[in-house]
This record gives structure tokens, C-alpha cells and sequence, in this order.
């Protein structure tokens, strides 16, 4: 009989991880009991989540040899991830640690007064040292995700940083694949991080983008390997993986279950509310916000769902709460204005308009977001040319109430604060 060799068995081990997490995804058995038949008749039309990036790069190479030269941080912390507790492997705590290093580089382009992503990663650190609840570390998390931003710049720093305390509760469900994607995320958001939105979309500025990506992989790469002692060989791991991952025997307090749903009713409602599905994304985000849920962007899509079934009094309510906690987002106040628009409180209207169109001219990273899709839609001048355009509507909708209020001929038939009276019924929700 041959011998398997280092590099074989290498290859048979990411191969039944690959398998097994692809089972995960589709909601199959959580165990790793899969054969590598299984996994080769099958690998034509199945793909796990890191196998087949990563596979030219290890292609051919031992363990020792993957370890010490790949130039992807990520995939280092993903295989670490599934062999935590094995003999001679990392625990738990050291791999979150070490996601933490990588997220940690993002946080330079988190904006200067924005603390949640630092408080996430500080959190899920706190925890490996055993200074800190599981409790803690969820809700540090959940509050780097409501960070808004820019897609390559803000929005992944916060992510690599909110990736970074997910790996600490990921085992909830014990599922390995959520903790090895948390524990790797952290990388991955911290390399797209650095991807700057070039002015030019050419093969050019593409390939410089790529480049910087890499470079911030091949940095978390060499963080990982001095934060994390693996063996210096393979050795019982294949025969230890093809045992199931037991459940955790513990069971969740009536806080981390509330937070649990709530979270897990969060991100449910943002998938439905960008495929434009406002009526069920509405069900998910009171579920959110009642299971204790606060962020400018909660209150915000679900004033925008409030907003669309023509509930606008109810949008301003939320509206206004997302303005509190994230009062820089000219968008928001330019949804309030929207819905004061629509429920006849046209002065309001136009303050939320020349509020939005101060915002607008400050450089921030929501303003950089919103400025490239107005130009996608044709506003050469970005979101404040949008802006304005709304400014001249409302403007000739105040002049033409003035208009009629002096028709009238008295304050008694002020068109304003009446019909807002007038459309009160139909402007709150009934279920609610």
C-alpha cells in the first residue's frame, strides 16, 4: 500500500473540512463524518467557502511548508480555527487573539471619535484573558456593526473589528464553519479595508487595489504566525476530524437568546429590505429593535420600510432616533424630510433638506457613499445636487401653502399643522 505523504495528507484534511462546511452551509449534518470519496465525487459542483481560493497557493505543499510561506492571513487563521483544542493546536482564546491583531489594522480608517469598532475588538480580547461576559463581547459586536460607512473603507474596518468578537460566540449553534468564517473575516474585512475606491475604474487602478489587498493579508499572515505555535507536522488531526462536532452542553441564558434572535432577526430584515421587501424586512426589524437592538442603521431602514407602506409618522419617529445616534448621515435627515413632506409639515421638510445639504458638503465617509450613488444615477455634483433638487420642490410647496393660507385669509385655516391632523390616522401604524 502507498504511503500518504505530508503533502497528501494535507490535501485530504482541507478537503474534508471543504466538504463539511459545505454541509454546514446547506443545513446538513454538522458532523465531519464525511468520507474523501464523498468529497471528490462531489467537488465539481460544490465549493467550499475557503478550499478553492487558497488551493493553487497550497497546492503540493506539507503543512509546514503552507505555514510558512502563505501570504494569506486569513486562510492560516480559517485551517487554525477547526483544529482549536487538538493536541499541540491553538485554543480558542490564542485564535481569537490573534483575529484580533488583524483587525486591528483597520482601524486606522474608522473615522476619529468612532470608538464601538475599537470597543468590539478591546471586548472579544477582554474575553481571551477572561476579563470579559460572552454577554459583553455580543453586544460590543453588534455595536461595530451599526458603524456606517463607505463600502471599502469604514463599513470593513467596522466589520473586520465586529468579525473579531464574533469569533468568540460563534460555537452557539456548534458550528465550526461560523467560527472558522468569524476568525478569518477579521483578515479578509481588514485587507478590503485598504482597498481605496479608485477615481478611474481601469485594469490599472484594479490591479493596484489587488496589490494592496494582498499586502494586508501577507501583514496578517506574519501577525498569525507569531501570535499562534502549531505543531510542526500533521500527525492524528485527519482521523480526530472525522469525528462530529459535539453541540456545546450549555445552554444559552435568556439574555444571549433574546440577543441571539434579535441578531439573528437583524440580519434577516437587511437582506429583505435591499431586495426591496418592505413589508416582511418590517416584521424582522421590530423583532430586532424589541429584543434591545439600538443603531443609527436599524432605526433607519426600518424608517425607510415605515416610510414606503406610507406610515411617515412613524418614519419620523425613527428617523429622528437615527439622527441621535448618528447625527453626520445627511441621508437620514433628508428620509425625514421625506416623510414631514408627506404628512404636511412642510417647514420641517425644508430644515431636514438644508441640514441634509450642509452634511453634504463635509467629507465623511457616508457622504462619500452617498455621493457615488447619486452619480451613479446621473447627479454630476454628487448627493447635493440630489438634494437641492428636493430643496426646489419643497420650496414651491411652501410657497403655494403660503399662498393659500393668505387666499383663505386667516391663521384659523393654516393648511400646515391641520394637515398633519388631517392625515394623523393614516399616517401611524394600526399593529403596532
Amino acid at each position: 500500500m502507498t504511503k500518504v505523504n505530508e503533502a497528501q495528507k494535507l490535501e485530504a484534511i482541507i478537503k474534508l473540512l471543504g466538504v463539511a462546511e459545505i454541509k454546514m452551509k446547506r443545513g446538513g449534518h454538522f458532523g465531519l463524518a464525511v468520507s474523501l470519496l464523498f468529497g471528490a465525487s462531489t467537488s465539481r459542483v460544490l465549493r467550499s467557502w475557503y478550499r478553492h481560493p487558497v488551493w493553487l497557493e497550497i497546492a503540493g505543499k506539507d503543512f509546514q511548508q503552507m505555514w510558512a510561506t502563505s501570504d494569506r492571513g486569513d486562510w492560516l487563521l480559517w485551517f487554525c480555527t477547526h483544529m482549536i483544542d487538538q493536541p499541540g493546536w491553538p485554543t480558542h482564546q490564542q485564535v481569537v487573539l490573534a483575529s484580533c491583531q488583524c483587525a486591528r489594522l483597520a482601524l486606522r480608517y474608522v473615522k476619529p471619535g468612532e470608538r464601538r469598532p475599537l470597543k468590539a475588538i478591546e471586548t472579544a480580547e477582554a474575553w481571551a484573558r477572561g476579563e470579559a461576559t460572552l454577554e459583553q463581547v455580543q453586544r460590543a459586536g453588534h455595536a461595530a456593526d451599526c458603524v456606517t460607512g463607505d463600502g471599502d473603507l469604514v463599513y470593513c474596518a467596522a466589520q473586520a473589528a465586529r468579525s473579531a468578537a464574533w469569533a468568540v460566540y460563534a460555537t452557539e449553534d456548534g458550528d465550526c464553519f461560523r467560527l472558522a468564517q468569524a476568525a478569518s473575516g477579521a483578515a479578509t474585512y481588514a485587507a478590503w479595508a485598504t482597498k481605496r475606491e479608485p477615481e478611474a475604474f481601469t485594469p490599472a487602478a484594479r490591479a493596484a487595489r489587488d496589490r494592496v489587498e494582498k499586502a494586508t493579508l501577507r501583514q496578517c499572515a506574519d501577525l498569525v504566525r507569531r501570535s499562534l505555535n502549531v505543531p510542526k507536522s500533521l500527525t492524528t488531526e485527519f482521523a480526530t476530524l472525522q469525528r462530529p462536532i459535539k453541540k456545546p452542553t450549555t445552554g444559552l441564558t435568556e439574555n444571549e437568546r433574546l440577543w441571539q434572535n434579535g441578531y439573528k432577526a437583524l440580519e434577516r430584515g437587511k437582506e429583505l429590505y435591499f431586495q426591496n421587501e418592505v413589508q416582511q424586512a418590517l416584521h424582522y426589524f421590530d423583532t430586532a429593535i424589541d429584543s434591545g437592538f439600538e443603531g443609527a442603521d436599524v432605526y433607519g431602514m426600518r424608517g425607510g420600510c415605515l416610510q414606503s407602506l406610507k406610515f411617515d409618522l412613524d418614519a419620523i419617529d425613527d428617523f429622528t432616533k437615527a439622527i441621535e445616534l448618528d447625527p453626520e448621515d445627511s441621508n437620514t435627515y433628508f428620509q425625514r424630510s421625506s416623510s414631514k413632506g408627506a404628512v404636511g409639515d412642510l417647514h420641517g421638510c425644508v430644515d431636514d433638506l438644508n441640514e441634509a445639504i450642509r452634511l453634504a458638503g463635509i467629507d465623511s465617509s457616508s457622504t462619500r457613499s452617498h455621493n457615488a450613488h447619486a452619480r451613479e444615477n446621473g447627479y454630476k455634483d454628487g448627493v447635493v445636487g440630489f438634494y437641492r433638487m428636493q430643496m426646489m420642490h419643497a420650496n414651491l410647496d411652501l410657497d403655494q401653502q403660503a399662498s393659500d393660507e393668505r387666499r383663505l385669509q386667516g391663521p384659523a385655516a393654516s393648511l400646515g399643522p391641520d394637515l398633519v391632523t388631517k392625515r394623523r390616522s393614516e399616517a401611524r401604524r394600526r399593529t403596532r
